[in-house]
């Protein structure tokens, strides 16, 4: 249950724009590679190790982007975050037809 709490945490960081609930997420994160990567150790059969490799993986990468977010939002204004909050979009749309 404290799992998906914490899961919940980094969705709400994510689509509200909040920076202290990103980390929460990004600790989370950390701290179950270090379980995948335990439980590996632990448990050394072929299907265990194979499935911890994928989802370290999987997990880094979702970390990285997690932080690329972070990073993001630390460079951004308060006029453009506020905007962002608010649920801005634009006016225009263009549309790209290949």
């Amino acid at each position: 249950m404290f799992f998906t709490l914490l899961i919940y945490i980094g969705y709400v960081g994510a689509k509200n724009y909040k920076k202290n609930l990103l980390i929460a997420y990004i600790v989370y994160l950390s701290v179950m590679v270090c379980f995948r990567v335990g439980g590996a150790i632990y448990n050394p059969e072929v299907f265990q190790i194979v499935f911890s490799v994928f989802s370290v993986f999987v997990t880094f990468w979702i970390i990285h982007l997690t932080i690329k977010l972070y990073n993001v939002l630390g460079n951004l204004n308060q006029d453009k975050l506020l905007l962002l909050r608010t649920g801005y979009q634009p006016g225009q749309r263009d549309v790209i037809l290949f």
